[in-house]
């Protein structure tokens, strides 16, 4: 489990609110509670948490709203549903006390394993984004290179090797990265093209 994930736990009713807060904080998460539509929006805003968790008794039309702010936002989230606590006088009268409060626990865990299994997929889905973007950064970069080298090999009647070596030159005597010295050139014949034409 990441320990550092943030949830953002949305629920009307306070006693349950607080006993998922409480369960959730025990086990590692930094968690954020809401209980109307207009707090879990601004505090979405706010903390960006990993996921939210919205109660499903908010299902109605503030839940569904709350779902639209969501994704518009790009937060990921879910509806859970949480079993009221039992009353003591009914439950002990009944005996089914122990049988609820356990149906409780397995619901948290239940909810917890929910919860880690969407925190997994999100952060592998980040962790890809991020990978993309380097790699569509690269190929940009050697699409730029590539085409001042070109410039250089026709203009000095250079092979490849030589006319890179001219420009790494270049950049190095100029204390500069290779790529910005290569977008200057661009930039610089396109300005040059602009005032010819």
């Amino acid at each position: 489990m990441n320990k550092q994930a943030k949830l953002l736990l949305v629920d009307s009713n306070q006693p349950s609110l607080k006993a998922m807060r409480c369960s959730l904080e025990t086990t590692g998460y930094r968690v954020y509670t809401a209980s109307n539509k207009q707090d879990a929006a601004r505090l979405n805003n706010l903390e960006k948490p990993n996921l939210v968790i919205l109660n499903n008794r908010l299902i109605g039309s503030i839940g569904l709203d709350l779902a639209d702010t969501l994704l518009d936002s790009g937060s990921p989230f879910i509806f859970y549903q949480h079993q009221q606590a039992p009353d003591p006088l009914h439950s002990h009268e009944t005996g089914e006390d122990s049988a609820i409060l356990l149906r409780q626990d397995e619901q948290v865990s239940s909810l917890i394993a929910c919860i880690e299994s969407l925190l997994k997929q999100s952060f592998e889905s980040e962790e890809f984004k991020g990978q993309e973007q380097h790699y569509i950064k690269a190929i940009e970069t050697g699409k730029i290179v590539g085409t001042v080298v070109g410039i250089l090999m026709e203009r000095h009647r250079l092979n490849r090797a030589n006319a890179f070596d001219l420009l790494r030159t270049r950049a190095r005597s100029q204390r500069r990265s290779l790529v910005e010295l290569a977008q200057e050139i661009l930039d610089a014949l396109e300005t040059l093209t602009q005032v010819s034409e």
